[in-house]
């Protein structure tokens, strides 16, 4: 054979086979990689903008390794708080769960569930944050000044665009009348823009129904009720005892 006829050969079959790619075909994946790309962007930016809003990630590292699994168990009121946090995970997916509060002393784990939670949303890629009501009205109050990096306006967007906000330290004793009422309105405020946005809030207190009604409002605690919101009581000793 020379190597005229194996040039026509080659041609031939260089003519006759099917790109493994049509035109459109290569369109759809170019397109697919810019949606990609698009959405990995828009991801970055706005845990940017949540770092930005509250100067860390969602869980704080002493709250990192908290889960479902190491939650320890000891009474059946400790078997309904995990089962309820169990539900909130497995079910969230489906109807973006519901806001709920968690009341009980120091040390019955109401930190625990709500970082066990938080940390299984998040290993679903939901954007989550626990932040006290100091820390949070501390971010607030930055907003304004010559020296603040974000306005009011994205200070609320970014606590409203959180899968799920968890405010810890509600109705911890504050040293004046104004400052609990500007965390008043402030959680007022985030509750209710959360709620239209179907996006539930978890509060943790230390008070109980009738203290914490008298210290948010019952405009608040209505809200909280809202979709199925659930009061989950944790009466039991303190873990550190």
């Amino acid at each position: 054979m020379n190597s005229k006829t194996s040039y026509r050969r080659l041609l031939s079959q260089a003519t006759n086979e099917k790109p493994k790619y049509s035109y459109q075909d290569l369109l759809n994946l170019r397109k697919q990689g810019e949606q990609q790309t698009s959405e990995a962007f828009t991801s970055n930016k706005k845990e940017h903008a949540s770092k930005l809003i509250v100067g860390r990630s969602g869980i704080l590292p002493i709250h990192q390794h908290c889960s479902i699994d190491n939650y320890v168990v000891n009474c059946q009121e400790q078997g309904n708080a995990l089962s309820y946090a169990t539900w909130f995970i497995n079910g969230f997916a489906k109807n973006n769960g519901s806001s709920f509060i968690f009341s009980g002393t120091t040390g019955t784990g109401k930190n625990h569930l709500s970082a066990a939670i938080c940390n299984a949303l998040m290993a679903n890629g939901k954007r989550c944050l626990i932040i006290t009501v100091s820390e949070l009205m501390m971010r607030l109050n930055s907003c304004y000044g010559d020296n603040a990096k974000i306005t009011e306006e994205q200070f609320f967007d970014g606590m409203i665009n959180l899968d799920l906000l968890v405010i810890d330290e509600v109705g911890l004793g504050r040293t004046s009348n104004n400052a609990a009422n500007n965390e008043r309105l402030a959680i007022n405020q985030i509750v209710d823009k959360r709620l239209c946005h179907l996006k539930p809030t978890g509060i943790l207190t230390n008070l109980g129904k009738k203290e914490i009604n008298q210290q948010l409002g019952a405009r608040i605690m209505d809200r909280m009720r809202t979709d199925g919101g659930q009061w989950i009581e944790f009466n039991w000793n303190s873990f550190r005892n």
